[in-house]
């Protein structure tokens, strides 16, 4: 590898690992500032912190909703998926660093605060940016570029939850859309009409309504954690567009004759690329906090009967997933129709938060501390009611943040939900005298969920099995039960959204 390659690999995973820990600390000073009380997780410090409870999502709203306002008045910010969506890498050189880490702090406060959202766009929105500037320095071709601007973007969810085998699989299976495991029957991405979106834009790909477009803007895929990218809700809604005119897919990306694309990757060397930058961002992250899972997992036992309920648990979770993937493309489809709306909007989606946080402490935030609760939840009758209000309300303060318009991402949502799915199928179990695993079937759930919101069935199950470091011998469960939901979910959502959406 020619020096300056390995430089910008060198520098890029660096940046990634950096940006994960100084957004982790952030978060965690941020909820301190809101809270007021010193609690080792988000839950207890909203149990603790009485009215501050109720209005802490407001607060943060509001000032998330007055810079974001500031910041699409002013032209917005080039995404990942925008940079990735021009083969020429002008629009990557356009994404600049001040816009971009601004832009990503002010996506960690909304979290912190308790807003609905995930965490996991600012990191990668950060680290695309650094590699993209880091690229330009050390003059890569575009090509290169656009590789590397990808797996830095994977490499920032790495850094955020300690998981380096699903921060790659997110670097490839979302952000540059390769069909890492065989799909039957599946119309290939890139046969749909294009989706036209700008390139700066609310942190996603799409062009805020009430904002000019700015000058020079190119069209981009729609980005695959945000609905709002879509200009029109598609069949592959969160991850509509993804492959359509990027040139990422190595099953489209063949030029007329049978010849490949010149910017077509290899698949072998985007995966090692992918790993080799994920693997080092994690060893930066393992220097300061150590190597251990972002949530704790008891023992799992492999049961009969845990096994037995793996086609239920697909069942109920499956149609969660498709659920709530069009339900927050629904919701994100309309914005405030003008941008001094968004405070307003930002900070009322964060009151009605906080106020059902006073009912139910697991609901502000990203989700993540929802999925670690599922899978301890004790087996009584009030366990399944707050699992299930998780799972009622969830989504739905989800998609009334986002149609609020705040910028944020959608995996850890989609895994707490699937896992307190999950949780309330294992503990309804127990109730009823079947001996199941109940942390094993919201392991399970939270997977398929995932996997379902963003059509990618590895990076589900390898991602959820990772942060909390489950057993080898569950893997290739979590991977088949992925892979059926992600198969069922596009035979049966192509044709409704089609349909609707022509």
């Amino acid at each position: 590898m020619p020096a300056r390659r390995l430089a910008a690999v060198l520098l890029c995973a660096l940046a990634a690992g950096l940006i994960g820990l100084a957004m982790a600390r952030f978060l965690e000073g941020v909820e301190l500032v809101f809270y007021g009380v010193d609690a080792p997780s988000l839950p207890d410090r909203v149990a603790q912190a009485g009215w501050r409870s109720a209005l802490a999502p407001a607060a943060g709203g509001l000032g998330a909703g007055l810079f974001w306002w500031w910041e699409r008045a002013t032209g917005g910010v080039v995404t990942v998926r925008a940079a990735l969506a021009d083969p020429s890498g002008g629009v990557a050189r356009r994404m600049g660093l001040v816009r971009p880490c601004l832009d990503g702090v002010v996506q960690v406060l909304t979290v912190g605060a308790g807003n609905s959202v995930g965490r996991e766009g600012a990191p990668r929105l950060m680290a695309g940016a650094v590699a993209a500037r880091v690229s330009s320095w050390l003059g890569l071709g575009p090509g290169e570029a656009r590789l590397l601007v990808a797996a830095s973007a994977g490499a920032g969810l790495t850094a955020m939850y300690n998981a380096p085998l699903g921060g790659a699989a997110y670097a490839l299976e979302v952000v540059l859309a390769l069909r890492l495991l065989p799909r039957r029957h599946a119309r290939p991405r890139g046969t749909d009409r294009p989706q036209k979106t700008d390139t700066r834009s609310q942190g996603t790909d799409a062009q805020p309504r009430g904002t000019d477009r700015p000058r020079g803007a190119a069209s981009a895929p729609a980005d695959p954690e945000h609905p709002a990218a879509q200009a029109t809700p598609g069949p592959d809604a969160p991850g509509a567009g993804r492959g359509s005119s990027t040139g990422t897919d190595p099953g489209a990306g063949t030029a007329p004759g049978g010849a490949p694309s010149p910017t077509t990757w290899p698949r072998l060397r985007a995966t090692v690329l992918c790993l080799v930058v994920s693997l080092l961002a994690a060893a930066t992250t393992w220097v300061v906090d150590g190597n251990r899972a972002a949530l704790a997992l008891p023992a799992l036992t492999a049961t009969a009967p845990t096994f037995l309920a793996l086609p239920v648990l697909l069942a109920l979770t499956l149609p969660l997933g498709v659920g709530a993937r069009a339900l927050w493309a629904r919701f994100a489809a309309h914005h405030p129709a003008r941008l001094w709306g968004l405070p307003l909007g930002i900070g009322g989606a964060g009151l009605i938060t906080g106020v059902a946080s006073l009912a139910l402490p697991l609901l502000p935030g990203n989700g993540r501390d929802a999925l670690g609760a599922a899978l301890v939840a004790p087996v009584t009758a009030s366990a399944v009611l707050v699992m299930l209000g998780v799972v009622v309300l969830k989504p739905l303060l989800t998609g009334l943040t986002l149609g609020a318009g705040a910028t944020g991402g959608l995996l850890a949502p989609s895994f707490a939900l699937g896992g307190c799915a999950g949780a309330v199928l294992g503990i309804a179990s127990h109730l009823v005298g079947w001996d199941v695993d109940v942390a094993a079937l919201a392991l399970a759930g939270g997977a398929v969920v995932l996997s379902v919101t963003q059509r990618a069935p590895l990076f589900g199950a390898v991602f959820v099995w990772e942060i909390v470091r489950g057993p080898v011998w569950y893997l290739p469960v979590m991977v088949a039960v992925t892979v059926l939901a992600t198969t069922a979910s596009e035979q049966v959502t192509s044709g409704i959204f089609r349909k609707r959406f022509p």
